[in-house]
Protein backbone atom coordinates (compact mmCIF):
# COMPACT_ATOMS: atom_id res chain seq x y z
CA UNK A 1 0.00 0.00 0.00
CA UNK A 2 1.62 3.47 -0.65
CA UNK A 3 1.45 6.39 0.60
CA UNK A 4 -0.99 9.54 0.11
CA UNK A 5 0.20 12.11 -1.64
CA UNK A 6 -0.19 14.47 1.35
CA UNK A 7 2.56 12.18 3.55
CA UNK A 8 5.57 11.38 2.51
CA UNK A 9 9.41 9.34 4.36
CA UNK A 10 12.33 12.08 3.41
CA UNK A 11 15.25 9.76 5.20
CA UNK A 12 14.15 9.02 8.58
CA UNK A 13 11.76 12.43 8.29
CA UNK A 14 7.99 12.36 7.73
CA UNK A 15 7.10 15.22 5.31
CA UNK A 16 3.50 16.18 5.42
CA UNK A 17 1.87 18.45 2.72
CA UNK A 18 -1.02 20.22 4.98
CA UNK A 19 -3.44 23.29 4.18
CA UNK A 20 -4.34 25.51 7.00
CA UNK A 21 -7.95 26.94 8.18
CA UNK A 22 -7.12 29.81 10.92
CA UNK A 23 -9.68 30.66 13.31
CA UNK A 24 -12.01 27.80 13.25
CA UNK A 25 -14.00 26.44 16.31
CA UNK A 26 -11.56 23.61 16.79
CA UNK A 27 -7.88 22.14 16.26
CA UNK A 28 -8.97 19.03 14.66
CA UNK A 29 -7.40 17.03 11.15
CA UNK A 30 -10.04 17.23 8.58
CA UNK A 31 -8.85 15.03 6.13
CA UNK A 32 -7.85 14.64 2.72
CA UNK A 33 -8.16 17.54 0.39
CA UNK A 34 -6.42 17.07 -3.03
CA UNK A 35 -2.44 16.53 -2.29
CA UNK A 36 -2.82 17.70 1.25
CA UNK A 37 -4.38 17.22 4.59
CA UNK A 38 -6.60 19.72 5.95
CA UNK A 39 -6.32 21.14 9.34
CA UNK A 40 -8.33 23.33 11.20
CA UNK A 41 -6.55 25.76 14.40
CA UNK A 42 -8.64 28.24 16.81
CA UNK A 43 -5.16 30.34 16.32
CA UNK A 44 -5.29 33.19 13.79
CA UNK A 45 -2.85 33.81 11.15
CA UNK A 46 -1.13 36.83 12.44
CA UNK A 47 2.12 36.98 14.18
CA UNK A 48 2.80 33.36 13.59
CA UNK A 49 0.54 32.28 16.00
CA UNK A 50 -1.68 29.62 13.58
CA UNK A 51 1.92 28.01 12.67
CA UNK A 52 3.08 27.69 16.60
CA UNK A 53 0.07 26.26 16.70
CA UNK A 54 0.35 23.89 14.16
CA UNK A 55 3.25 22.79 15.23
CA UNK A 56 2.14 22.04 18.70
CA UNK A 57 -0.98 20.22 16.96
CA UNK A 58 1.06 17.75 15.16
CA UNK A 59 3.69 17.42 18.29
CA UNK A 60 0.70 16.47 20.09
CA UNK A 61 -0.93 14.31 17.22
CA UNK A 62 2.77 12.00 16.54
CA UNK A 63 3.61 12.38 20.20
CA UNK A 64 6.64 13.99 19.57
CA UNK A 65 8.56 17.28 21.11
CA UNK A 66 7.45 20.21 19.69
CA UNK A 67 11.58 21.13 18.68
CA UNK A 68 11.07 17.89 16.40
CA UNK A 69 8.43 19.48 13.97
CA UNK A 70 9.03 21.94 11.06
CA UNK A 71 7.90 24.25 9.02
CA UNK A 72 9.72 24.18 5.40
CA UNK A 73 7.32 26.31 3.40
CA UNK A 74 4.64 28.85 3.98
CA UNK A 75 4.07 31.59 5.86
CA UNK A 76 7.33 32.63 8.41
CA UNK A 77 8.53 28.85 7.64
CA UNK A 78 11.81 27.64 9.79
CA UNK A 79 14.46 26.19 7.37
CA UNK A 80 14.59 22.77 7.60
CA UNK A 81 17.68 21.52 10.24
Amino acid sequence: MSDPPWCRWRQDTLVLTVRVQPRASRDEIVGPQGEALKIRLTAAPVEGKANAQLCKFLAGVFDVPVRQVTLARGPQAVPSR
